[in-house]
């Protein structure tokens, strides 16, 4: 097919693999070195990391699981030591620290390690914030209200630590450039302030003070990108209340008033590729309360076409996009926090539903 939804561009069936228990979240990257997409599942109940390498084609292999520290909640695939390999950061939710696990390039991890952070971190995003070529890390603290920011030595190790205040209860962050200096951002999401903090980058590792902007209630993921082609990052958050909203971007960091957009039940995460290959990008969303994926296809100029639903396994916490088959399209691998299950929803040319 062409890519047209209403041609049918859409996703398959769910096929599910068992992980560990309560799976939070979900990456997708080549962990082991063989060109093929794996996939890392963050099982919260369980304090472990499930890594389940593909081969290529679809199919994977059976998962193997590494101790984390308490209730991880997510999972982020970097490599903190600069030797080629991807290693694994986890947010401990339960604790005050993120769990490092460095890669050995075979799909192997050695033990983790714990660097302090803030209270209860929900999430972890990376970037260059001091420009010195080496990965360095943002959590947000939901439980201080912080993000804090660690910065990376090149063999895998983080600090000093600082931080910096963000709206109530900060669930989840995102980096990118928002005002266009060529400097990394953050764009934090405060689920309970019910605000989308922004703090810009001065390029040598730190931030200045947070620019709060009023969002929909509880926004429980945030997700930068150029939805409208204009050269300018554009935020996607999704809500509590059923919706994704839109927030164009300005390019100095400011956003015009956001459109919501109806979602399944109990959205929680997001992710943002061109699934139907019209060079214009769509969304992916995780309905934890319909067991479903949505997909919103794009038209280039930051709206939308109505969903559609896809069906995925018990109660999807996270969505993330990537090609796992081969074919050059994007596939989607949800972790489902009902089932213990990692389902992989292929792209498909078929009737949409």
């Amino acid at each position: 097919c062409d890519g047209l939804v209403d041609e049918g561009a859409g996703l398959s069936d769910p096929v599910t693999h068992p992980v560990g228990r309560l799976p939070f979240f979900s990456a997708l990257g080549d962990l082991n070195g063989d060109g093929h997409r794996d996939i890392a599942i963050a099982n919260y109940r369980s304090a472990t990391v499930s890594i389940i390498q593909g081969n290529g084609d679809g199919t994977f292999r059976p998962r193997v699981d590494y101790r984390t520290g308490p209730d991880p909640r997510t999972v982020a695939l970097v490599d903190l030591n600069a030797d080629g390999h991807q290693d694994l950061v986890l947010s401990n939710g339960s604790g005050a620290e993120v769990s490092v696990l460095i890669g050995n390039g075979n799909g192997t991890f050695q033990a983790p390690v714990g660097v302090r952070v803030g209270n209860s971190p929900r999430d972890v995003a990376a970037g260059d914030f001091n420009e010195d070529g080496l990965v360095d890390l943002a959590v947000a603290d939901a439980g201080d209200d912080t993000v804090t920011v660690l910065r990376g030595n090149g063999n895998g190790g983080l600090g000093p630590r600082t931080t910096y205040p963000t709206g109530d209860f900060p669930r989840s962050l995102a980096v990118g450039d928002l005002d266009g200096d060529g400097h990394a951002d953050l764009a934090v999401a405060n689920e309970l302030g019910d605000s989308l903090s922004v703090l810009l980058g001065v390029g040598d590792g730190t931030f200045l003070p947070r620019v709060d902007h009023r969002v929909a209630d509880a926004p429980r993921t945030v997700v930068l990108q150029d939805l409208d082609r204009d050269g300018h990052i554009d935020a996607l958050l999704v809500n509590l209340g059923d919706t994704v909203s839109v927030m164009l971007g300005n390019g100095d960091a400011t956003f015009q008033p956001r459109v919501d957009l109806q979602t399944g039940t109990r959205p929680i995460t997001a992710a943002i590729d061109d699934f139907d290959l019209d060079g214009r990008l769509d969304v992916a969303v995780a309905n934890t309360g319909s067991n479903s994926a949505s997909l919103l296809f794009g038209n280039g100029d930051g709206t939308f076409r109505a969903r559609a639903d896809y069906p995925t396994g018990a109660g999807p916490n996270a969505v993330v996009a990537g090609d796992v088959d081969g074919d050059g399209r994007p596939d989607i691998v949800t972790a489902d926090g009902d089932g213990d299950t990692a389902s992989v929803l292929l792209s498909v040319c078929g009737v949409a539903d």
